[in-house]
């Protein structure tokens, strides 16, 4: 009798506070924040290394049993080795790890660093994509209105993101660059079990962070300074997206 008391005081309790979390309407990117622990401080989460400094190319290593741990250690071996500024000489696969990772851990170290880390990586007219046209002249404007962006909210305070290693190539055209199309599977944010990200409650409590594919998109610039290199031009969502021979058609 007094164990049944117990449970139902903290079935009590719990629902309490999460009604509280919906009234408030916190959104995925606050609770992450408020919650989330640091990179290293979750080290013991994780097995798996994206790479090393020697590598040519970054790779999840992702095996079945381990789909559903965080793989939070991975992304800070991926993180320490982010680069500078695009590079024609940069790996787009790796690119591609990189620019998860970081929107991955989008306060890491410091508020809206992630999307600090790829702003001179995405195209002008990518950033003015993701950001509903707000975001794509400036770092400030672009961190601003990124961390609403619901092309980038996924991926954010992810419990796992899995990147394909066999991109999609399609060769340049007189009037763009190559594009390289990669499959990119989040596992969302663990409070996103019970909210979805306006904040609002779920019906009952989910065993599983809910599943996302997308893909992200790299195209080759072709005009100076950046001729040769690899930047995001699209990220699109297999959901809403078409699913033409670009890679889209992911089940």
């Amino acid at each position: 009798m007094k164990l049944e008391m117990l449970l139902s005081l903290v079935l009590l309790i719990f629902i309490r506070a999460t009604s509280v979390v919906a009234f408030l309407g916190v959104s995925p990117v606050q609770l992450y924040r408020q919650t989330s622990c640091s990179i290293s401080a979750c080290a013991s989460k994780g097995a798996n290394s994206e790479g090393s400094e020697d590598d040519s190319s970054i790779s999840d290593g992702i095996s079945a049993d381990a789909e559903n741990e965080t793989d939070w250690i991975t992304a800070e071996f991926t993180l320490r080795q982010f680069p500078a500024e695009p590079d024609p000489a940069l790996d787009p696969h790796s690119l591609a790890v990189w620019i998860c990772r970081s929107v991955q851990f989008v306060d890491y170290p410091s508020s809206a660093a992630g999307l600090e880390r790829i702003f001179d990586f995405f195209t002008w007219e990518c950033r003015k994509a993701v950001t509903a046209r707000q975001g794509g002249d400036t770092v400030e404007r672009f961190c601003q209105y990124g961390l609403l962006s619901p092309a980038l909210q996924p991926m954010m305070g992810a419990t796992r993101i899995v990147v394909g290693d066999d991109g999609t190539l399609t060769p340049g055209t007189p009037t763009r660059g190559a594009l390289y199309s990669f499959p990119i599977t989040v596992y969302g944010a663990s409070n996103l079990k019970f909210q979805y990200s306006s904040g609002h409650l779920r019906e009952g409590i989910h065993t599983e962070s809910p599943r996302t594919d997308l893909v992200l998109r790299l195209e080759q610039a072709r005009r100076p300074p950046l001729t040769g290199c690899w930047l995001v031009r699209e990220i699109l969502d297999v959901r809403h997206a078409f699913a033409g021979d670009m890679g889209n058609a992911l089940s």
